[in-house]
């Protein structure tokens, strides 16, 4: 909610919070609202709103990365992206990039972004400071209910198993049984 202290102000919903790590920001911590923006929160009054993307601000992650030269902070929107921040008491934007569903997860870890996709693909990202790591399935699920369909097939005869499946998301996945890998989808 960023109606703050004096009481005025619109109610917006938050999805996603993280504190700042660098202790110099001690007590502060970013939100993702419903309505796109990344809030700045110092105690409990919002510093500063920014516009991020449209729709809701899913997930939100501080870390301090030394590539970035302190604290950056990973946002993973609704419209299927990733955006990162350099935070040095304010945000300025890094880089932007699309995955093929909305992040509704997100971190940095050793050079790596991982992200856990609404779809329920779990993605990895090189993390470079100009955005053109790539981002990699490295594992795909369905996201939704149960699974309804459930087939294996020895395509060769000599044991090159598929197996298929599908579910209440409305799709079908095809995987490598052996190299337990998600080849297509439909």
């Amino acid at each position: 909610m960023t109606k703050g202290k004096a009481g005025k102000g619109k109610i917006e919903s938050q999805c996603s919070a993280a504190w700042l790590n660098d202790k110099k920001y001690s007590n502060q911590i970013i939100t993702g609202g419903s309505d796109g923006c990344v809030y700045h929160w110092t105690g409990d009054s919002v510093t500063k709103k920014y516009e991020n993307n449209k729709g809701s601000v899913h997930s939100v992650a501080c870390r301090v990365d030394t590539k970035a030269g302190g604290e950056v902070v990973l946002v993973g929107g609704n419209d299927k992206t990733l955006t990162v921040y350099k935070f040095d008491g304010k945000l300025s934007k890094i880089f932007s990039v699309a995955v093929d569903a909305a992040p509704r997860s997100v971190d940095l870890l050793n050079g790596q972004i991982l992200m856990g996709l609404k779809n329920g693909s779990i993605v990895e990202m090189e993390y470079k400071a100009d955005g053109s790591g790539k981002p990699n399935v490295v594992m795909t699920s369905h996201c939704d209910g149960e699974v309804w369909g459930l087939d294996v097939v020895d395509i060769t005869g000599k044991g090159d198993l598929r197996m298929i499946t599908s579910a209440d998301d409305n799709r079908i996945l095809a995987y490598n049984v052996k190299e337990h890998k998600a080849l297509a989808e439909g």
